[in-house]
């Protein structure tokens, strides 16, 4: 019965890792996406700007489009937990959260 339940715990765990694995790559995947046209969007406004004879604007867009697409996306990974990171602290808080410390494992 406690194997049963054991069991039957630990397969809801694997099912949600893989749920929280798939959403996780998707968020990537569609942050890349989104980023990438609003570069791009950004850079084709500064071209518009520049071809109207507006150089220096045209210029300024550029730069800060571009400034910005690179810190958001260093900042987004100095800030980004790893989901399996996560998944696995949250798995040991759970599984080893009412042992004393000096019997946890390292």
């Amino acid at each position: 019965m406690i194997l049963e339940v054991f069991q039957a715990q630990m397969e809801h765990f694997r099912d949600m890792d893989r749920r929280a694995q798939e959403a996780a790559r998707r968020s990537e995947i569609m942050g890349a996406c989104f980023g990438f046209i609003l570069g791009l969007a950004g850079l084709a406004v500064a071209w518009f700007t520049v071809s109207r004879g507006h150089a220096a604007a045209g210029s300024v867009v550029g730069v800060i489009d571009v400034v910005a697409l690179v810190g958001i996306f260093v900042h987004g990974r100095r800030q980004q937990q790893s989901p399996v990171r996560r998944i696995q602290t949250q798995r040991k808080k759970f599984l080893f959260g009412s042992i004393p410390p000096l019997m946890k494992p390292k």
